[in-house]
């Protein structure tokens, strides 16, 4: 079957890496496109705006080679696997009669360090991991010459400059760091009509004078693995197979009035939330709980466990977050420090 893609490669910010080679094969191991470029980017996931195909119908392809210099490592890579072509046929069959906002019609190839790859199928609204793999590093004696390398990682910190006084300061991330990433956890979105009473949350019972229904609207997220699910249903609402949310957006009316709520999850912070809650049980799935008091103007997350008392809050450094009523700033964390407009996404 033959397909329009839009292939792009992008690497996060601030690790560049310099793409000597990287080329997709369909099954019969013809290649289909060769890119020579790749950007770095803020958001792990996030399409580059260099793309090798855009066009033209291709088959979808199998394999991916490829070969890079890694600027923070000050070494080369090599990977070579089978990108998972019959879950990405079947998903692209599935929204292949949908609007064009919802076609999955992205192939976004993601470099990290360490020699971590990834493969996401993504559409505007939405976005999958289809592959998550590790390259070799290959010694520079025999494939392309130290002298070159160290050539590649000064013209590549000449064009990202903030990214080398990055490294200077901060050095590399943990070897772990990416892989703890790209975990998955069996959870789903769960908004609670509840009240806080100044010390601990309370469910509102029908004598309570005050109580207006919570009815949401939406709820978008993106997560540490690279993935987004901007749709229109609530399929959060259900347990799914996800990585960690590192953005939340959330919309809903209580009578009159309509709010929204975005939410930014420290990196680490989060992953140790999920990592601590499911070394417990790693069997069952979780509530990931939207706590929304408006009243109180008190908004928080925390993970809990269908039938169980005990609740895990995240600690208020944890995350951030900014809530909008009828259009205007009604409330915003004490930490909050993201720069203006970027509830939008």
């Amino acid at each position: 079957m033959l397909h329009t893609l839009t292939v792009s490669c992008q690497t996060p910010f601030p690790y560049p890496v310099k793409l000597l080679l990287i080329g997709l094969f369909d099954t019969e191991g013809k290649g289909i496109e060769t890119v020579i470029e790749n950007q770095c980017t803020k958001v792990w996931g996030e399409r580059s705006s260099f793309d090798i195909v855009s066009s033209r119908k291709y088959p979808f392809p199998v394999r991916l080679v490829a070969m890079w210099v890694s600027a923070a490592e000050q070494c080369c890579y090599r990977a070579d696997f089978s990108i998972d072509t019959q879950r990405a046929e079947a998903i692209i069959n599935e929204h292949k009669c949908l609007t064009s906002e919802l076609r999955m019609e992205y192939l976004t190839i993601g470099i990290a360090p360490f020699g971590g790859v990834a493969v996401w199928l993504s559409s505007y609204e939405e976005s999958l991991l289809l592959n998550w793999e590790k390259a070799i590093q290959i010694s520079q004696n025999n494939q392309i010459g130290r002298d070159r390398v160290v050539t590649i990682c000064q013209e590549l910190f000449s064009t990202y400059y903030e990214a080398q006084s990055s490294l200077a300061n901060n050095g590399l991330p943990s070897q772990n760091l990416f892989e703890r990433r790209m975990t998955k956890y069996d959870y789903r979105f769960v908004a609670l009509e509840e009240y806080y009473d100044g010390q601990d949350w309370r469910a509102y019972s029908d004598e309570d004078l005050y109580y207006d229904d919570l009815d949401l609207d939406s709820i978008y997220v993106l997560r540490l693995d690279g993935t987004l699910d901007k749709r229109a249903g609530f399929e959060l609402l259900n347990y799914h197979h996800a990585g960690v949310p590192s953005r939340i957006s959330v919309k809903w009316h209580s009578g009159k009035a309509q709010y929204s709520a975005y939410f930014w999850l420290e990196l680490l912070g989060s992953m140790r939330m999920f990592e601590r809650f499911f070394i417990i049980d790693s069997l069952r799935p979780a509530d990931l709980l939207l706590r929304l008091d408006s009243r109180a103007q008190r908004y928080e997350l925390a993970l809990s466990r269908a039938g169980e008392q005990t609740i895990s809050s995240f600690n208020d450094e944890a995350y951030q977050a900014i809530v909008f009523r009828d259009g205007r700033e009604f409330y915003r964390t004490p930490n909050y420090n993201q720069p203006d407009g970027a509830w939008v996404w």
